[in-house]
This record gives structure tokens, C-alpha cells and sequence, in this order.
């Protein structure tokens, strides 16, 4: 008989573990403390910023949070859900940088393949459990080594 099987991740927890007033007090102080936050020039950047610094491109923190809410606004209702709000997130920090689109686009390419990797990590580390949790050998393991690269195809 078969099992049904739910794994859950989330990027959030201590959000989720936390009352909502308490989110901000979160962000202003532990945040802006922790170093893995902050460049070696001593600015306060997402990794994203630091990914733009590092190639020359120079715009406020704001301004690199807000072009990544562009492109997730687009990416949400167009079809290519990972891609497709990254041409408006070009034009805009190209437009308040002045740097070329190219090495924009640059940027972007490095940082989805970047989140392309750490969604391979996990998922390679979900088969692993899986395989050793559920007894998987022979062909059910194969099975599930082929559907990894077409489920990816589809997301």
C-alpha cells in the first residue's frame, strides 16, 4: 500500500516561530548586527546587493530590495515563473545605475544559478532521505533519479 509523504521547508522560520509585532524589532537589531549581512566596505546589503557591489554596480539597498520586488511581481504572472520579471529588474537597475545591461543581466544569471544549486542541494538531499527512510533500491530508485531532471524542466 502506498504513503503519502510531506516534507515542508521554509526560509521564514523565525518568523514563524515569533509573534507577528516582533518581526521588525527582528530586522532592526539582530539583522543589521550579523556580519554575514554586512560587506567588507561595512554596508548593510542583502545578497543580492553584494552580488552587483561585487561586479561594480552601485545602488542603494532600497533600491536593489525594490527591483527584486519588480521582478517577483512580473515572475508571478508570466508564464516563465523564474524568469520572466527579470528584464523589468534589468531595465530598472540599469536606469539607476547606468551601468549596461549586460553585466545586469550578468548578476542575474550567476544569482539564479546560484538558487538553482542550493534547490539541487535539497532536493538530492529529499531522495536521500527518502531512498534511506522508505527501503528505495532498484528501479524505484532510478524512478526517482529520472523524474528529478524532468520536474525541474517544468519549474
Amino acid at each position: 500500500m502506498a504513503q503519502l509523504v510531506l516534507g515542508i521547508g521554509t526560509s521564514h522560520s523565525p518568523q514563524l516561530s515569533m509573534a507577528w509585532d516582533a518581526w521588525p524589532i527582528r530586522g532592526e537589531e539582530s539583522d543589521k548586527r550579523n556580519p554575514a549581512l554586512i560587506g567588507t566596505d561595512g554596508i548593510f546589503s542583502c545578497y543580492y546587493d553584494l552580488l552587483m557591489r561585487a561586479d561594480g554596480i552601485r545602488i542603494s539597498l532600497g533600491r536593489t530590495l525594490l527591483s527584486a520586488l519588480m521582478g517577483h511581481a512580473f515572475n508571478l504572472i508570466t508564464p516563465m515563473m523564474y524568469l520572466g520579471g527579470e528584464p523589468i529588474r534589468t531595465f530598472y537597475v540599469a536606469g539607476v545605475s547606468g551601468a549596461p545591461k549586460r553585466q545586469i543581466v550578468a548578476t542575474i544569471i550567476v544569482n539564479k544559478f546560484q538558487e538553482l544549486a542550493g534547490l539541487m542541494v535539497f532536493i538530492l538531499a529529499s531522495i536521500a532521505v527518502v531512498a534511506v527512510t522508505h527501503g528505495l533500491h532498484g528501479h524505484a530508485l532510478i524512478l526517482v533519479a529520472f523524474a528529478v531532471p524532468i520536474m525541474l524542466a517544468f519549474v
